[in-house]
C-alpha cells in the first residue's frame, strides 16, 4: 500500500510509479522537476538573504540571538 505522501505526490502528478519493475521506483514528472527547480531556487535565495541579514551583526550579537532562539524554541516545544 502506498504511503499518504506518495499517493498525494502521484495525484498531483509530481511523481510516477513504475509497477513493472521488481523494485518499486519513483520518477519525477516534468511538473515534479519544475517544482524541484523552483524549490532549489527559493532555497538558495533564502540562504543568500539570511547571510546578508546575519552579516549585519557582530559575533557577540549573534551569540545572543542564538541563545534567544534556543530559549524560544524550548518554550514553544514545551507545549507540543
Amino acid at each position: 500500500m502506498l504511503k499518504p505522501v506518495t499517493t498525494k505526490l502521484t495525484a498531483q502528478k509530481l511523481i510516477e510509479i513504475n509497477p513493472h519493475l521488481i523494485k518499486k521506483t519513483f520518477v519525477l514528472t516534468d511538473s515534479g522537476r519544475k517544482l524541484v527547480q523552483m524549490h532549489d531556487l527559493l532555497h538558495q535565495k533564502a540562504l543568500t538573504q539570511y547571510a546578508e541579514l546575519l552579516s549585519n551583526f557582530s559575533a557577540a550579537e549573534l551569540v545572543v540571538i542564538s541563545k534567544f532562539i534556543s530559549v524560544l524554541i524550548a518554550q514553544l516545544t514545551k507545549y507540543d
